[in-house]
């Protein structure tokens, strides 16, 4: 839901988006309790959650005065289409945005893009589970705070983010192969 929300729209931060699928699954609790479960669970989470996002963004339209557009360092409006078609691919070259880290572009990934756990990340990376919670939580402050969109790159963008890529497709078959916790792969 969260990767979905972010392709969704670029004008939500990454702590917001999980602010509204938080939400959005409380909601769930709530109205299938009292009305039973719907006949397509995650089509339902992802309406609500949509439904929030607008909600969300016309609340901060509202709130902003001046309107920002994407611009290229020599100041002219970019032109270049998208190329990648799948919302998790889109993603997964998102979070390895060149103003994070490598190691925060790793756990972001392995934590949105591929939904991997606290501890199947620190296992993976020989972390302790604290230590991905504050690299977590400090990424998050970092995407708030530097206001970096977690959204596609553009095509000339594509090449220089592929080395990082590899290494979290490399990450997440391992985990796929030989997951960090429980007997099931």
């Amino acid at each position: 839901m969260v990767a979905s929300l972010l392709q969704f729209s670029s004008d939500l931060s990454l702590e917001t988006v999980e602010d509204i699928v938080q939400d959005a699954f409380a909601s769930a609790i709530i109205s299938w309790e009292k009305d039973g479960m719907p006949t397509n669970p995650a089509g339902w989470i992802y309406r609500v959650c949509r439904n929030k996002a607008l909600n969300k963004i016309q609340q901060e339209k509202r709130m902003r005065i001046v309107s920002k557009f994407e611009e290229e360092d020599n100041g002219l409006p970019i032109l270049s289409e998208f190329v990648l078609e799948d919302q998790q691919l889109r993603l997964l070259f998102a979070c390895a945005h060149p103003d994070l880290s490598p190691k925060v572009q790793v756990v972001i990934t392995l934590k949105y893009v591929a939904n991997l756990k606290v501890q199947a990340i620190a296992k993976a990376l020989g972390m302790t589970e604290d230590g991905i919670d504050k690299l977590l939580q400090r990424a998050r402050q970092k995407i708030k705070d530097d206001k970096i969109l977690l959204k596609e790159p553009l095509f000339f963008q594509l090449k220089s983010r592929l080395p990082i890529v590899h290494k979290i497709i490399y990450l997440i078959y391992n985990e796929g192969y030989r997951p960090g916790s429980g007997e099931d792969v």
